[in-house]
């Protein structure tokens, strides 16, 4: 640990025992503990059958499933008679997995955990389908020893989708809908996403990019000092998705759909209004998407006018750079440092 990363620990020691609650870390959607160098991400986003699932003991229902089959290990989903097509949608090894389950008459998603997803069961019951003009998928039905829940399947196109076609300006209006919609749920109850733990998280992520690369690991570490001294006060905490992607959102013709809630928490609406700015921000870093990026940018900040803190957002924004950045260098590729480079300025830009 370095002498900055020794410091911080300090100082984050005496925020919790002042507040008596600790720090909670927001979790990574595709991540699994290793080394920091390492390849950490198994998505599959095409569909794959049955056959080609992974055996991974530490999801039971996948071993269950395995042992024997969806409809007698999965009794509580009612499926009755004829073909059932499961196909993978999304993994993270020794984590979680989505399924997609198809029957004669029905279509769901299917969501295997390692940890008991009670918070999460209990998030879905509480929206109900969502409010306010956002759809949330209704819970279909749980397990809880077998660590596995079965949600309502939307369809449609997912905002990073809408941006590759140069659909801008409705992607960004459809995510600042449930940024509206949030601040009027009464959903009081997830992990706590606060200033505290993510810049915690900073200094981690300095660390590693300074392991990797000297240069990049002064900016990232100035980076971080500049966000001890300008952290933001929290302002009304409220609902956030935690990890509000293009890719989490769906256009679903009348409205915005929220799907993949694995990171929900309690914290300020800058937080959710920084992911979303930083990964469509990313995708602007692409000739052909640069327009697309822009627009969404731009309708996104017009449709939130008024409810986000200008000084807290870039300060979360910069956060979630020094993440992005972090991202890149975990790949054991020639072109790491690089593609890290444009993340890490873009950081300073918004701390300095």
């Amino acid at each position: 640990m370095n002498s900055l990363s020794a410091v911080f620990a300090g100082l984050v020691g005496l925020l919790q025992g002042a507040s008596g609650r600790e720090a909670v870390e927001p979790a990574d959607p595709g991540e699994r503990k290793s080394d920091y160098a390492s390849t950490r991400r198994h998505r599959m986003h095409d569909w794959q059958s049955l056959a080609n699932l992974p055996d991974d003991p530490a999801l039971p229902a996948l071993t269950a499933i395995a042992k024997s089959g969806v409809r007698a290990a999965l009794p509580f989903l009612d499926l009755g008679r004829g073909e059932v097509q499961l196909n993978m949608r999304g993994y993270t090894e020794g984590k979680r997995m989505t399924l997609e389950l198809r029957s004669a008459d029905r279509r769901m998603a299917v969501k295997a955990h390692s940890g008991h997803p009670d918070l999460e069961v209990e998030l879905y019951t509480a929206l109900a389908g969502g409010s306010a003009g956002v759809h949330v998928p209704h819970l279909l039905g749980w397990d809880r020893d077998l660590r596995v829940f079965a949600l309502e399947w939307l369809e449609g196109p997912t905002l990073l989708a809408l941006i590759h076609r140069g659909e801008g300006k409705r992607a960004g209006e459809f995510a600042a809908a449930w940024l509206r919609a949030a601040a009027a749920i009464p959903v009081r109850f997830g992990p706590h996403h606060g200033v505290d733990s993510l810049l915690a998280k900073a200094y981690k992520w300095a660390d590693h990019l300074g392991a990797a690369d000297a240069s990049l690991g002064k900016t990232a570490s100035a980076v971080a000092r500049r966000l001890v001294a300008t952290q933001p006060v929290e302002r009304a905490i409220r609902l956030v998705h935690g990890s509000l992607y293009d890719r989490h959102i769906l256009d679903l013709g009348d409205g915005p759909g929220l799907i993949d809630w694995d990171c929900f928490g309690q914290g300020s609406a800058e937080l959710d209004a920084a992911v979303f700015l930083c990964v469509v921000w990313r995708s602007g870093l692409r000739p052909e998407r640069q327009r697309a990026s822009a627009e969404a940018i731009a309708a996104f900040r017009a449709r939130t006018a008024g409810l986000l803190d200008d000084g807290a957002l870039a300060w979360h924004q910069a956060v979630m750079m020094l993440r992005l950045a972090h991202k890149k260098i975990r790949r054991s590729v020639d072109s790491a440092v690089a593609a890290a480079r444009p993340f890490l300025d873009e950081a300073a830009r918004l701390a300095g």
